[in-house]
């Protein structure tokens, strides 16, 4: 236990620090409002973001809670979210439409925001749609990582990596929704190319006992 704390703060104070030329060099300020001024110490920039990242980045319920308070939920806004198009120079569509992000003067870098699966299914504002389709993404969920365990080798290692990019996307989802035929294709075709280099190496011939 002691030592996933140590690797887990170790990352994100490592990955603080390697982010923060980045984001000192691409963020510029928004329009009528200034920045607060913070010391020159990169290690006191890097807490600083650190701090930020355990205290606000609780991601799936800001999601949860930036949506339900929405007042304009409804068929037509998940209906919209659905034909959102991926673009490097435009803020998300749950950025401006929803939270009204500062991320929107972004410019050069593309930040965004994201509602999390539960989020997005409450974009229509109905209770029952949501119940149902969380149950038949968790039964989806579950056949595919069955699918991966049974033709992928019956690889647990590779199944749980798999199986964690799934979660991932689904609690990082509502960015360009459309396209996350994109990764569920990618999975299924790489443990199709799995499976059949599978049968062809075990197709070699088996060499003869001598007698």
């Amino acid at each position: 236990f002691l030592g996933f704390i140590f690797l887990f703060g170790s990352s994100v104070l490592t990955v603080n620090y390697i982010r923060l030329p980045s984001i000192e060099s691409k963020i510029s300020e928004s329009p009528g409002e200034k920045l607060t001024k913070q010391s020159n110490n990169s290690t006191y920039k890097v807490l600083q973001q650190s701090k930020i990242l355990f205290i606000e980045r609780w991601v799936g319920l800001e999601g949860v809670m930036s949506v339900s308070s929405y007042p304009n939920k409804g068929w037509d806004l998940w209906r919209e979210a659905w034909q959102e198009k991926y673009s490097e120079n435009i803020t998300s569509f749950y950025d401006i439409k929803l939270i009204n992000s500062h991320y929107q003067y972004v410019k050069n870098h593309h930040y965004i925001n994201t509602p999390g699966i539960i989020g997005f299914l409450f974009y229509p504002g109905s209770y029952s749609f949501l119940f149902v389709c969380m149950v038949l993404i968790s039964l989806g969920a579950s056949c595919l990582e069955i699918f991966i365990y049974k033709f992928g080798g019956k690889n647990i290692i590779l199944c749980s990596l798999l199986a964690q990019v799934i979660a991932y996307r689904f609690a990082s989802f509502g960015y360009v929704p459309a396209q996350s035929y994109l990764l569920f294709g990618a999975i299924f075709l790489n443990i199709l190319i799995i499976y059949i280099m599978e049968k062809i190496l075990y197709m070699r011939p088996k060499p003869r006992k001598i007698v």
